[in-house]
């Protein structure tokens, strides 16, 4: 075997070399495992590389603005990744982008392409919502209706499991219409809308056996004004927000 990976609680680790057959690896901890023959004589030291756990995180500006936060909290065992990457512009944080999951439809789009060319992280933090909820001032359209959300949560569920992905799903944060509408003009929103989408993928997240985490009710709770315009948090808010989800993350793991 050449270099094989030895499974330790929940974490991974390869031992760099050729390890003959017949031959048996003894892992104590630290950074060296021993290699016995048959008779259990000791043949050589290997050195041991740590396997990270890949944590991607897909979703909307909310996630691109606490994002740079998790990345710092999470322990070196763990190897954060984003849609994107660190050279991708931000962008409008109104719209889908490089970097921004957007709405359900583009995140469905978007894991279809991706795990046909082998996307496959240890863990996939996962929201959309708040693109689906937009609402034309002037119609009252939703911007994905929420028949179209709840459908594309469903078939969002079904590429995922297909794959064998790990999800957690992150509740969507809330909006103020009092505060969001009158700064934004283009398009409103409003906390009933967030408090419908959130039910239904609630229900199908539950179904589908993903374990959820809750940042629309931690937000909620932190009081006062968290926000720094129509809809996106203050510094602050963003690195409690990161706290709270790299506690869920380690649990997980």
């Amino acid at each position: 075997m050449k270099n094989p990976v030895i499974h330790v609680g929940k974490g991974q680790l390869r031992v760099l070399g050729n390890i003959p057959s017949g031959q048996f690896i003894q892992y104590t901890g630290g950074d060296k495992a021993i290699v016995y023959d048959e008779n259990w004589n000791k043949r050589e030291i290997l050195p041991i590389e740590k396997e990270k756990l890949n944590v991607c995180v897909l979703g909307d500006s909310i996630s691109m603005h606490y994002g740079p936060f998790l990345k710092s909290f999470l322990p070196d065992r763990f190897n954060y990744t984003s849609k994107g990457d660190k050279n991708s512009e931000l962008g409008d944080l109104n719209l889908g982008s490089d970097v921004n999951g957007g709405d359900s439809s583009l995140v469905l789009e978007y894991l279809k392409a991706r795990i046909q060319r082998g996307f496959h992280p240890d863990l996939l933090l996962l929201n959309c919502g708040l693109h689906d909820v937009k609402t034309d001032p002037v119609s009252g359209a939703r911007h994905v209706p929420i028949y179209k959300y709840e459908s594309n949560l469903k078939e969002i569920v079904r590429v995922l499991k297909a794959a064998k992905i790990k999800t957690v799903w992150i509740r969507t944060t809330h909006a103020d219409e009092n505060v969001h509408n009158k700064l934004n003009n283009v398009f409103w929103r409003f906390a009933k809308d967030v408090e419908d989408y959130n039910a239904v993928a609630d229900a199908i997240t539950a179904e589908a056996g993903f374990p959820s985490i809750d940042l629309h009710g931690f937000t909620k709770s932190l009081g006062g004004n968290p926000f720094c315009d129509h809809i996106h948090f203050n510094e602050d808010v963003r690195r409690l927000q990161a706290a709270f989800i790299a506690g869920h993350i380690i649990f997980f793991f």
